[in-house]
């Protein structure tokens, strides 16, 4: 058996990544098309790149 040596675009090998995440990064996304609720959601993070932004829905974080 042969080890994958294809890596992820972060340097992560793809045999340890359990899931791939599209639009993870909110700028490559168009803000046109996104929900009021996610047009929130980014205008405060651009406002606070470096902060971890925990966003409630519902009961959920």
């Amino acid at each position: 058996m042969s080890a994958s040596t294809h890596e992820l675009p972060h340097g992560i090998p793809e045999r340890l990544a359990k899931h791939t995440v599209r639009y993870a990064d909110h700028r490559s996304v168009n803000i046109d098309d996104l929900t009021p609720m996610m047009r929130h959601y980014v205008e405060i993070k651009e406002s606070h790149p470096h902060a971890l932004l925990l966003y409630r829905v519902g009961d959920f974080f």
